[in-house]
């Protein structure tokens, strides 16, 4: 059977946020999910076990330090014939529309697009230091502001550029992920960020304005379309997130930089996501 709209993901002892996380994208119209784990030990294998018993779920295993890349083509090359769109995003990411909470019908607008991307939106630890019960899309109310700049080198746009100037950095909500048209997409670019589309052919934002590469400075789209990422979570879980290895790369934060950085991610009450997660939390206590 052939998806509308599917969900592959690459996850790592992720069973204490999987659940909330797997019944949020099913809220908002998620049919089916492609999802490798990377060597988990924390009961995230059984959890995945039954979504997949249920018939929502094909599942992988793999065990790779810097797989994410990897994973994204192999999912490209197994599943591109069996949805028409596929959702690349990470467990702390939840890709939603505030204006139309179910994709399968915000997506008809974007029909002819090569794919549809979305902006980030930095959540930080909203002042929790240890992990609060309940789900994390309740708990963490706080992000940057839009236009924050965090002066990070991988964000300078061209090595010769004023390293003092805000100008020359992307800012950090404007890195994008993607929902692809399966039609359209040849490959994975050299980053989770970005796609390889059909000559000629270009993903739009929410406001169908094409964009090429990883990034959009076009943030107002986020009104539309956006990626509440909880990058840190609690101060607790943050120290543990520093000292794995990025899914991406392998390599380590710099904990220094990742702490000042994170410190500007509790400036803006934000609860748009509230109206999806308060049915997400009376589904899983129903």
């Amino acid at each position: 059977m052939k998806h509308y709209l599917s969900l592959c993901a690459i996850l790592k002892n992720e069973a204490t946020y999987l659940e909330e996380w797997l019944r949020f994208y099913r809220q908002i119209g998620v049919e089916h999910f492609f999802l490798f784990d990377n060597g988990s030990t924390d009961g995230t294998i059984d959890l995945l076990a039954r979504w997949r018993k249920a018939g929502w779920a094909t599942t992988y295993q793999t065990h790779d330090s810097a797989a994410q890349v990897g994973i994204y083509r192999h999912c490209l090359n197994a599943h591109a014939k069996d949805s028409h769109w596929i959702i690349f995003v990470d467990i702390d990411e939840f890709f939603y529309s505030p204006r139309q909470h179910d994709l399968r019908v915000l997506l008809q607008d974007y029909e002819e697009e090569a794919g549809v991307v979305a902006n980030w939106l930095m959540f930080g630890a909203s002042g929790h230091q240890c992990r609060p019960t309940g789900l994390t899309t309740l708990n963490f109310t706080r992000r940057c502001e839009v236009d924050l700049c965090t002066f990070e080198p991988a964000l300078l746009k061209e090595p010769h550029l004023e390293p003092k100037d805000p100008q020359s950095y992307h800012k950090v909500c404007e890195h994008v992920k993607s929902i692809i048209n399966t039609r359209d997409v040849l490959d994975i670019g050299p980053s989770p960020h970005e796609f390889r589309y059909r000559p000629g052919r270009l993903p739009v934002n929410a406001n169908h304005l094409p964009i090429s590469g990883p990034f959009s400075d076009d943030l107002s789209a986020v009104q539309s379309l956006r990626i509440n990422h909880y990058f840190s979570r609690s101060w607790e879980e943050f120290s543990i997130k520093l000292n794995r290895g990025r899914a991406d790369t392998g390599e380590h934060y710099d904990p220094q930089e990742m702490i000042r950085r994170n410190l500007l991610f509790d400036q803006v009450i934000d609860e748009e996501i509230f109206p999806i997660a308060r049915r997400v939390e009376a589904e899983m206590h129903a």
